[in-house]
């Protein structure tokens, strides 16, 4: 951006797209395989770096919005792809479980079956 004098020094090579919101794009995208509850706050968290980059005059919105673009058509070509149905399930368990306490008061270790929503205590 030659025509216009960014706020912090910025690298010459900073075209498109935006490393910076190409790889926050990338990880929001990533948290559908791992752990679905926390899209939204990496979604604002995108945003808040585009928006950044923006204002710091280090991009244009052209490429920002590449970035999340590319990063878009991306998902949606391995969400098309043939892949095990296992593999579109979230990584981590849809709830984290305090271990609970027995008639001894010491912890119970749990067991988690990854095909399913239950959570046992071992024995």
């Amino acid at each position: 951006m030659e025509h216009v004098r960014p706020l912090i020094p910025v690298a010459r090579d900073n075209g498109f797209p935006s490393d910076h919101t190409l790889l926050a794009a990338f990880l929001t995208a990533a948290l559908w395989w791992i752990d679905r509850r926390a899209l939204a706050a990496f979604a604002v968290g995108t945003l808040l770096v585009m928006v950044g980059r923006l204002g710091v005059g280090a991009h244009h919105t052209l490429d920002v919005l590449g970035a999340v673009g590319i990063v878009a058509a991306a998902a949606l070509v391995v969400a098309a792809l043939p892949l095990p149905v296992a593999w579109n399930r979230p990584l981590l368990p849809p709830r984290w479980r305090v271990p609970t306490t027995g008639r001894t008061g010491r912890r119970q270790a749990e067991r988690h079956d990854p095909h399913s929503d239950v959570t046992t205590a071992a024995h």
